[in-house]
């Protein structure tokens, strides 16, 4: 489990950019040059990038409360 650093409240806009080598995971909030996370997890999407899930798990643990505005994936 990886946690940030930064409490969000709710009913705010946040930017977040996650980015995902293999099994290393970081994320910057709101344009921040240093990571508010930043750790290991292990990979657990299928590689066909047919199952993903925005916002939540899909078994609807952990979800998101607010709205996604874009969404962009690179290879």
């Amino acid at each position: 489990l990886l946690v940030g650093q930064t409490e969000l409240k709710l009913k705010h806009w946040h930017h977040v950019v996650l980015v995902r080598e293999g099994t290393r995971v970081t994320v910057y909030l709101d344009g921040n040059p240093e990571p508010d996370i930043s750790g290991s997890a292990k990979v657990t999407y299928a590689k066909d990038g047919k199952n993903l899930f925005f916002a939540g798990r899909s078994d609807k643990f952990a979800l998101l409360e607010g709205k996604l505005d874009e969404i962009s994936l690179y290879d």
